[in-house]
């Protein structure tokens, strides 16, 4: 699953984001495979349901607009939600580009929830700087609790090198 951050703060961002998550499909995805799409920005969205073609995946990404607020814990819960009862190996790509500032889950809450299910979330952090480590420190251990892993980037052209990380 992606879940792809849409606030406001991504408007420079996004058409950058929204190339590296096409690229990341075509890449990743085998025969068989299916992945879905979650955008959030004041409350996560399913821009596009589980598929196993990549097509309609750059689809759900084309739909990507930046706007409004970030509700990061509510995204993380809702696009976790969607693995229930999927079976196989899963993973949990988290791009965002900041702070929590809308959700209605709490940190704590979303940090439980993510333990509990049992996808490792592999976090993306895009031009959070080194002095905000509140917000790193969180992105860091919902990663790490899950069994995934965190990258800081300064711009969605780095995308790709995260993703072969992910991969391998």
């Amino acid at each position: 699953g992606l879940a792809i951050g849409s606030s406001g703060s991504m408007l420079y961002r996004i058409a950058e984001a929204q190339k590296a998550g096409a690229q990341f499909f075509e890449e990743v995805m085998r025969k068989g495979d299916k992945g879905f799409i979650v955008a959030f920005d004041t409350e996560p969205m399913m821009v596009q349901r589980w598929s196993t073609k990549v097509s309609a995946l750059h689809a759900g990404l084309a739909k990507l607009r930046a706007e409004e607020s970030t509700a990061l814990y509510d995204a993380i819960v809702y696009a976790l939600y969607n693995f229930h009862g999927i079976r196989g190996q899963k993973a949990l790509v988290l791009i965002s580009d900041g702070k929590d500032t809308a959700s209605k889950f709490t940190y704590d809450q979303a940090l439980e929830y993510a333990r509990r299910t049992g996808v490792p979330i592999f976090g993306v952090g895009i031009g959070i700087r080194t002095n905000e480590s509140d917000v790193r420190y969180k992105l860091d251990r919902i990663c790490r609790e899950t069994g995934g892993s965190t990258f800081y980037i300064d711009q969605a052209s780095e995308l790709q090198r995260v993703y072969d990380d992910i991969q391998a």
